[in-house]
């Protein structure tokens, strides 16, 4: 075969080839399709998933400190400051009272939104309180169900997630329910 025809040959193949992936015609081209999350999608989920265990596993540990009136040192895992100052006041002040919390099984934590931009968070979750406050002679001061959504900011550190500051958006005296 000449030179002329193998190099003719050579490009009636590149151009049979380059017609079958669809040419220049950006809509005829195949997509390409992913299998598995790019880094940036694994990293938000990573995250939002250790942000939901860690506003879950604090509920937990919140409602068991104030039961127990237990040491609240443990908070250090879970909060930073200003939330951690605002914990520990809460807490001292339930200790002088000499009041207690009892815990009610219809109180509940639910995460509903978790926002991530970079080292930053933000956890909305709405919270039914149906704990019931008693004085240290064992009379209710307060048997109100509470539902209140909170949000709750988070910023990450070198041990993991960390809360910084929780405000309330909404509370409503008298309802068990979280809306949707």
């Amino acid at each position: 075969m000449s030179r002329s025809r193998q190099l003719s040959a050579y490009l009636t193949v590149f151009c049979l080839a380059f017609a079958a992936c669809g040419g220049d015609d950006e809509d005829a081209r195949p997509q390409p399709t992913t299998t598995s999350p790019s880094t940036t999608q694994s990293q938000q989920q990573e995250d939002e998933q250790a942000l939901r265990h860690l506003a879950e596993d604090w509920y937990e540990t919140y409602s068991e400190i104030f039961q127990s009136q237990g040491d609240g040192a443990v908070a250090v895992e879970f909060l930073m400051d200003p939330y951690l100052a605002q914990f520990q006041a809460q807490l001292e002040d339930l200790r002088e009272s000499g009041n207690e919390t009892v815990r009610n099984n219809q109180s509940r934590q639910i995460v509903e939104q978790i926002t991530v931009d970079g080292d930053r968070a933000v956890v909305t979750e709405c919270v039914v309180n149906a704990n019931v406050l008693k004085s240290s002679d064992g009379q209710v001061i307060n048997d109100e169900v509470t539902v209140r959504r909170l949000e709750t900011r988070a910023v990450r550190t070198e041990e993991g997630w960390r809360f910084t500051e929780r405000s309330v958006l909404q509370e409503l005296e008298g309802e068990s329910e979280c809306d949707a």
